[in-house]
């Protein structure tokens, strides 16, 4: 007859026999995937136990040193800075498309700083033309000073000496109190589609006002009365974009002429103004009058009086 209790020693044998299997694979896996993690991704065969002792701890994830080298700026040069003939052309395309970007100041002045960059580079690399945006509608929606204006002043003052930058400052001025804007030309190009805008506020040929003087408030009143459109549409907006590159243009048709030494103002003060001014101008002498200043057109504001209404 069996012996019941060897039945259980074979088969406590045999689960202690599996035990021990078991654990003896868990151990060999756990190895194969310490090794596995070691290599980083990369297989490797356990080694036998003769060869454990021998082996190499995984070494440590090596960090890549960079020396960081800061770029020595280059020397600001000294005022004014360099120029080079721009073409007026290409100026008032990119005047027309800067507006769109940003408006009347900043487009101005982008148009010919963003040209000088392209033609020369550093230091014009270092200047944001976004810092004349404030200058939009005659300085934040002011009417002071036409942006357009505003915009082309910073340019030119950046690349002549202040004597030169009155100069053609006043020229530019006069220019714009009695040209009719915006010009043919620009008109032209938008019928055309000739500008760099994809989409037009307006591509008809706009009605054409003369300002008669430098104010946002002044002009944009004259060419709506002009053309009929109020000033909150499409088209005064357009029509402001056409001028600001008109501005630009004629701002580099000038420094152009001032590079090749033939540079000659040919604005002069309208007579009205040059009567006033002979008693009202920046003086000493507050009874005879020299309580103001300026070179605008008086008569748009102010009523004649004592000789000068006779």
């Amino acid at each position: 007859m069996a012996d019941p209790k060897a039945g259980k020693r074979q088969r406590r044998g045999r689960e202690g026999l599996s035990r021990r299997e078991f654990l003896a694979g868990a151990v060999i896996g756990a190895g194969a995937v310490s090794l596995f993690s070691c290599a980083q991704g990369q297989f490797m065969v356990p080694a036998p136990e003769s060869a454990a002792a021998e082996e190499t701890p995984c070494p440590e994830a090596k960090t890549e040193i960079k020396e960081v080298v800061k770029e020595v700026p280059q020397e600001v040069p000294e005022w004014p800075w360099p120029y080079v003939k721009l073409d007026p052309e290409m100026i008032r395309k990119k005047g027309h498309l800067g507006y769109y970007k940003a408006h009347c100041c900043y487009g101005a002045f982008w148009a010919i700083i963003d040209s000088l960059r392209e033609e020369i580079g550093f230091p014009y690399t270092q200047i944001p033309a976004e810092m004349m945006i404030y200058g939009a509608g005659g300085v934040a929606g002011w009417g002071t000073l036409c942006g357009a204006l505003n915009g082309a002043f910073a340019a030119i003052n950046l690349v002549t000496d202040e004597k030169t930058c009155k100069k053609i400052v006043h020229e530019l001025m006069g220019w714009y109190t009695e040209t009719p804007l915006p010009t043919e030309i620009s008109n032209q190009y938008a019928v055309e589609h000739a500008f760099l805008v994809e989409e037009y506020k307006s591509d008809e040929a706009l009605a054409q006002s003369v300002a008669g003087s430098p104010l946002c408030h002044v002009s944009v009143t004259k060419w709506c009365q002009a053309s009929g459109y109020a000033s909150g549409s499409p088209e005064r907006s357009e029509r402001c974009g056409r001028l600001t590159g008109d501005v630009a243009a004629r701002a580099v048709e000038l420094l152009n002429q001032y590079i090749d030494n033939a540079f000659e103002p040919t604005f002069e003060l309208p007579a009205g103004t040059t009567a006033c001014r002979a008693c009202h101008f920046k003086g000493k002498d507050y009874d005879q009058g020299q309580f103001t200043r300026g070179k605008m057109d008086c008569l748009q504001c102010h009523e004649p009086h004592g000789s000068h209404g006779e």
